[in-house]
């Protein structure tokens, strides 16, 4: 067999043994996909500095600056699809105001770089080096007991090789080598001078034991991939609260309209009742107490349309800021949809079983007990003894040049062979034993949080379903008071209106007419408020319970690229 023939079953020996790169991932159908997921910046190939610029932005709307020149109707799926295309910091409701989550897009692009530097151990290596020595030693010199030798000579030496690690554990390695000798004033017992020797060398050594074996040894690649699933997890929950939120947002700026609305409706009934006292005042038909009455229900409601215009402009600030804009711009964002009125069926044990499935914080507590699992395995591996085997094959050339040493070498007619093993152990295993038990107590730690996660995953979903069907209950009361209160208004302007006659000692039919109108003005503007807010906080808590199963993003048709396989 030539030299030739010999290194290239070699590199196809070692190329068929290259682990496989990922842990198969499950794919899905993404009709929307969120960008970036495990994309890096290819156009940023090296630093640079970053300068930060003050934006020139319109201050914010205020209570007195409350118009902007356009008015956009915008949808809620249109709210969701902004945020995710303009997110590459997730944001959501943290506490009482939006804010970073601290998750960006570049993640679980990160979390991927340390699964290729766990399956780096196993990419070949190729090695070279060239040395020249220069011996110049006084006479007399031995080479062994009673051999003289000449006191000058020039060597070199020149190797090569390939090492391969296993996923079996072993290495095996290729080296070819040639040494040169030469002796200036006269070969050595009359040796060939020059001297030139060649040699391939195959070696294979193979830990039967102690850092053997398949599963061992791409533990460290399926723990990093695991990890970089944990990433997404986390990733995938950021994005789950940020269309949480923006829902949230989205209905609370609904809520805050509708509250404005109500308020601006009564406030011209409210000023055309202080119209009137006014007129009858100046008749004497009225005293100013009753005008001071009416102009205090409008002073009040008027002083409530200034807080709810304040509502609706935060609520709409909360909102810009979700969907990633500047806090002004030249345009007004108003909710193009109305929260559906009818209810939501919800069916308790399918909720349970969708929130153990898909909940990300499960799903990641889930891969850190098949980590814990792996860590076992390593830790139990370290409990065996050291036996290794250990093989070598050697062809060997001579000549007095390196064409005549290389031919002998291609002859294939010297060889070597070593065959062999090594064993070891630590006396007590104290170290490993110890590592083992914590590998075990680690497991039981983690499978003890699974378990708790899904009891609180139930908890969670138990007390969302409780808390949607009491607002939608307390939202039916709302509204059969809202329409209590719009038919109160109507028969307490025409009695206002049409009052009755006086009655001799009593008090004025009228002016009872004008206290409850005023009350009755007030009472639908609550009413109205209060059926909105409930509305819009039923829905809200029916996408909290979506993201408490897990299946919110499933609502919008959103998928992402790559959803990582649970069932390994």
């Amino acid at each position: 067999m030539s030299l030739a023939r010999v290194i290239a079953c070699f590199v196809i020996f070692a190329c068929g043994c290259l682990p496989a790169t990922r842990v198969p991932i499950a794919r899905v159908e993404d009709p929307v996909v969120v960008p970036g997921l495990h994309q890096s910046d290819e156009n940023q190939t090296e630093p640079k500095l970053v300068e930060l610029r003050v934006p020139e932005l319109e201050p914010p709307r205020t209570p007195s600056r409350p118009e902007a020149p356009h008015l956009e109707q915008l949808t809620l799926e249109d709210a969701v699809r902004h945020a995710l295309l303009n997110s590459t910091v997730v944001r959501a409701t943290l506490g009482v105001r939006p804010g970073s989550t601290g998750s960006t897009r570049y993640d679980q692009a990160i979390a991927e770089t340390n699964v290729q530097t766990a399956e780096a151990v196993f990419d070949p290596q190729f090695f070279v080096n060239m040395f020249w020595t220069r011996t110049d030693e006084p006479t007399g010199v031995t080479f062994g007991p009673g051999i003289p030798v000449p006191n000058e000579r020039d060597q070199a030496t020149f190797t090569s090789s390939l090492t391969k690690r296993l996923v079996t554990g072993g290495t095996v390695n290729v080296q070819y080598i040639t040494s040169y000798l030469f002796f200036p004033r006269g070969a050595f017992f009359g040796g060939l001078n020059p001297q030139y020797r060649t040699s391939v060398e195959f070696s294979l050594t193979q830990p039967l034991l102690r850092n053997g074996g398949v599963d061992f040894n791409r533990a460290p690649i399926i723990v990093a991939r695991l990890q970089s699933d944990q990433s997404y997890w986390q990733w995938k929950q950021n994005l789950l609260a940020l269309v949480r939120s923006v829902e949230t947002a989205y209905w609370n700026l609904y809520a805050a309209h509708v509250a404005l609305r109500a308020i601006e409706r009564v406030i011209p009934l409210a000023a055309e009742v202080v119209r009137v006292e006014e007129a009858r005042l100046e008749t004497g038909q009225a005293i100013p107490a009753d005008v001071a009455q009416a102009e205090t229900t409008l002073a009040q409601l008027r002083q409530q349309r200034e807080r709810a215009l304040a509502t609706v402009l935060q609520r709409e600030a909360e909102l810009r800021n979700l969907l990633g804009l500047p806090p002004n711009d030249d345009r007004r964002i108003v909710p193009a949809d109305r929260p559906p009125q009818a209810p939501v069926e919800l069916d308790w044990q399918a909720a349970v079983a969708a929130a153990v499935e898909h909940r990300p914080d499960i799903a990641r507590q889930r891969l850190a007990v098949r980590i814990a699992e792996l860590q076992m395995t390593i830790a139990q591996n370290a409990l065996e003894p050291q036996l290794d085997l250990r093989a070598l094959w050697r062809i060997n050339g001579l000549g007095q040049k390196l064409d005549d040493a290389i031919d002998l070498l291609t002859d294939n007619d010297f060889h070597d062979w070593e065959l062999g093993f090594t064993f070891s152990f630590p006396v007590g295993f104290r170290e490993a034993s110890a590592r083992w038990r914590q590998a075990r107590l680690g497991y039981s730690r983690q499978v003890a949080l699974l378990n708790e996660s899904v009891h609180q995953a139930v908890h969670e979903v138990a007390d969302l379903v409780r808390e949607a069907e009491t607002l939608y209950a307390e939202y039916l009361a709302a509204r059969s008071r809202q329409e209590a209160a719009a038919r109160w208004v109507d028969g307490a302007r025409a009695r206002f209106e049409n009052p009755v006659a006086q009655v001799p000692g009593q008090q004025s039919a009228y002016l009872i007419a004008l206290q409850v109108y005023l009350q009755a003005l007030q009472s639908w503007a609550n009413a109205t408020s209060e059926a909105a807010r409930l509305l819009a906080q039923y829905h809200i808590t029916l996408a909290r319970l979506e993201e408490a199963k897990g299946t919110l993003l499933e609502l919008y048709n959103i998928r992402t690229a790559e959803e990582p396989d649970l069932s390994l």
